[in-house]
């Protein structure tokens, strides 16, 4: 989510076949590690959004209305979809936003680069707002600040990593062999790190009486993207008992199963109830929550977050 890809054509660097007139070097990957770069590389980026708020000084008087709208550009998605959505596409149908206020978007959108406005769109202008103001009486309208108007756009960190295969589309065999691909995905169990953008953690929890039950109890809020996927949310958990030389922070995490399995409804909250019976006595204990999305547009919310230790 935090890294550019840069990709090399093969032309750059065409293999020379026999016959050919490319006398050029005869490289098409990698063939030895280097270091590079300095005070005289820049780079640019594009600024991704999943909610937009303008700041846009404003006075609506009575009599008056300010209606605005908004054109933007598609942005890819931060995950590995078979069929991702192609950049620098532009809106072709404005949408209404309110004014100087949070806009959630139902898909992602990006302000590009100047760079990649020219390259990538022909020159145009990748975000277009505008502001219709009206007033039904003769002598009195609303006022604009167009010295101080900007737009903040909020980018939801929220991703969806099972396997290694929802990080990249790379693999050990077209890296020539290294590790770097497998070291890219951590799985949500390791007692460490975690490939999920969207993860919470509670603290460690030490009780007084040993305990052999674990129920976690939350409201949580779960909808569907425009293509149909529901956002998710995963309860891990892990305890350590009293009589154990291992470290807390080394013990790995399990997966806990939900005792009625909740539908999407993007209508309200419904209760999630986790019973996780019949445990080795342990005195320690915590709980991560993974939130899970194939659109950062769509995530999931929780509140009125519970643990109870019990002993049965």
């Amino acid at each position: 989510m935090d890294s550019y890809l840069i990709t090399i054509p093969s032309s750059v660097w065409a293999l020379r076949v026999s016959g050919s007139t490319n006398t050029g070097p005869n490289i098409q990957a990698a063939s030895e590690s280097t270091l590079g770069g300095g005070e005289s590389v820049t780079a640019t980026g594009n600024v991704y959004f999943d909610t937009v708020h303008t700041t846009i000084p404003s006075i609506a008087l009575p009599n008056t209305s300010i209606t605005t709208t908004l054109r933007a550009t598609s942005a890819t998605q931060p995950v590995v979809l078979s069929s991702p959505v192609v950049s620098y596409t532009k809106d072709s149908v404005s949408s209404t936003i309110t004014l100087n206020d949070n806009n959630n978007l139902l898909v992602p959108k990006l302000v590009a680069s100047g760079i990649n406005e020219t390259n990538e769109m022909g020159g145009a202008k990748s975000l277009e707002t505008t502001i219709q103001l009206s007033s039904t009486s003769d002598n009195v309208s609303p006022v604009l600040d167009l010295d101080t108007l900007g737009l903040i756009g909020v980018q939801n960190r929220i991703n969806n990593v099972d396997a290694i295969t929802d990080v990249s589309v790379a693999t050990a065999g077209n890296f020539n062999g290294t590790a770097e691909v497998l070291n890219a995905f951590v799985n949500s169990t390791e007692a460490r790190g975690d490939s999920n953008a969207a993860v919470y953690m509670t603290k460690k929890v030490t009780l007084e009486s040993p305990a052999n039950a674990l129920h976690v109890l939350f409201d949580g809020y779960r909808s569907y993207d425009s293509n149909g996927n529901a956002s998710e949310i995963q309860i891990y958990y892990k305890v350590l008992g009293p009589d154990t030389n291992i470290q807390f922070i080394d013990v790995g995490w399990t997966l806990a199963t939900i005792k009625t399995t909740v539908q999407a409804d993007a209508s309200d909250f419904k209760e999630y109830v986790y019973e996780i019976e019949s445990l080795e006595d342990f005195n320690t204990f915590s709980v991560k929550v993974v939130m899970q999305s194939d659109s950062s547009s769509n995530v999931p919310l929780i509140e009125n977050f519970r643990a109870i230790a019990l002993s049965t």
